[in-house]
């Protein structure tokens, strides 16, 4: 049923520049990929919902749904909106659970681009995205405004809001990013499973710094490689002797 409901044959049709390396801990995920086409806007997004196999899994149904009701039924199409209404989705999915405790919600990274000027908008729930400018030319938001708030070299980290998607004491709306992207450019929407892997020769985790030096080492690479390739230097660090932690979904797109 999960296979079923992710965009596999839809994203090289939509975004040939794109790839999408997905990897569940489980034969089920908590972590899935969506798309979603709106005339002109392109929308994709990468979620990572509360744990992981079976209970992941039927967490993920809800999200899923809920992205879908957002857009067809609501017609929102501005990532923040997208993500308050997907939350209160959430909330109302398992209010009858509230007083055992169950806090099931999501993070996030959700992008609309307008396949014809190239602007992406973003939104984030605790989960930021990266973009690898092939120029030196540096990377603002629509008003002329730097927006990188950390950069590795050619590597800009937009961040996310720091709030989850569903039940939470933080009360701060989502924040919308507005990007003008250049032809060359590469986004990246991830979640946490690769980042917080454990391996190496010291069992340590990978880490995000680790993980931003590696986008930036395969950047000459063709986009739809770099699945390939990130896939690689997993298994290399696990050695074959750790076990996944957690489900991992990368999604790679180049302008």
């Amino acid at each position: 049923i999960q296979d079923s409901i992710l965009p596999d044959s839809k994203i090289k049709h939509l975004i040939p520049q794109s790839f999408v390396y997905f990897q569940p801990k489980d034969v089920v995920s908590g972590d899935f990929y969506w798309l979603k086409r709106l005339e002109d806007e392109l929308l994709f997004a990468a979620i990572d919902c509360t744990g992981h196999g079976v209970p992941g899994a039927f967490v993920s149904m809800v999200g899923f749904g809920g992205l879908n009701r957002a857009v067809n039924e609501y017609n929102l199409t501005k990532p923040s909106a997208i993500l308050e209404k997907l939350s209160e989705f959430v909330v109302d999915s398992f209010a009858k659970h509230q007083s055992k405790s169950i806090n099931d919600g999501m993070d996030a990274s959700l992008c609309a681009l307008n396949r014809k000027t190239n602007v992406l908008q973003y939104a984030g729930a605790n989960n930021s995205i990266y973009i690898i400018r092939a120029s030196d030319h540096p990377v603002v938001d629509t008003k002329g405004e730097l927006v990188q708030v950390k950069n590795l070299g050619i590597l800009n980290e937009i961040k996310a809001t720091r709030r989850p998607i569903g039940k939470s004491d933080y009360l701060i709306p989502f924040e919308n990013h507005s990007i003008q992207l250049e032809k060359g450019d590469s986004i990246y929407l991830f979640t946490d499973g690769f980042p917080d892997q454990f391996g190496g020769d010291k069992g340590k985790k990978y880490m995000y710094k680790a993980f931003k030096r590696f986008l930036v080492s395969i950047q000459d690479l063709p986009i739809d490689q770099q699945g390939e390739r990130l896939k690689k230097e997993f298994d290399i660090w696990t050695h074959g002797i750790h076990e996944q932690i957690d489900d991992i979904c990368i999604m790679g797109v180049r302008i």
